[in-house]
């Protein structure tokens, strides 16, 4: 069961990119979760655990397209994905 959730996950992820890309639309589990899902940045938390801001490395070549497909759903938590220059 827990494999299942994982595996749709990755594919409700992937198809949400694709979206903002259309080369993801061709990328398998593998290459999705090497990919798409290892862009370095940092998550900032207040001191009880509230994401307070994601900040992706914006030189990653697949960082704009996250930010793309995932800022109008982060938007709706008052939360925002920065592109940095980690």
């Amino acid at each position: 069961l827990l494999a299942q959730l994982a595996h749709n996950l990755v594919i409700w992820t992937r198809n949400d990119l694709a979206q903002a890309d259309q080369r993801l639309a061709t990328y398998g589990i593998q290459r999705t979760v090497r990919d798409a899902l290892q862009i370095p940045g940092s998550i900032q938390v207040d001191p009880d655990g509230h994401i307070q801001r994601i900040m992706l490395n914006g030189r990653h070549p697949l960082a704009p397209a996250f930010h793309r497909a995932f800022a109008p759903m982060l938007a709706r938590d008052d939360l925002s994905p920065i592109l940095g220059k980690n």
